[in-house]
């Protein structure tokens, strides 16, 4: 069951990236996928978001920033609703 909760997981975020990338501003050019794990309560999840190089700013993952992955009170919520 736990492993169902990592695949359920990873294909929710390469699935919101795939739907981010027509939101992107045209400043923003892919440059690769990159892989991130994040620990849930369930386990670690691995999943692939895109890497975009940004004119006149630092480079960034947009997926990353979107859900502002570093605190986000969302990801939280969803560990909780998996775990």
């Amino acid at each position: 069951m736990l492993e169902l909760g990592q695949v359920v997981m990873q294909n929710y975020f390469e699935t919101l990236d795939d739907q981010l990338n027509s939101e992107v501003p045209a400043t923003h050019r892919v440059i690769n996928r990159q892989a991130r794990t994040i620990n849930f309560s369930f386990g670690p999840v691995t999943f692939k978001r895109r890497y975009y190089q940004v004119k006149k700013a630092p480079n960034e993952f947009f997926l990353d920033r979107r859900l502002a992955l570093a605190q986000s009170p969302y990801l939280v919520k969803m560990m909780v609703k998996f775990g």
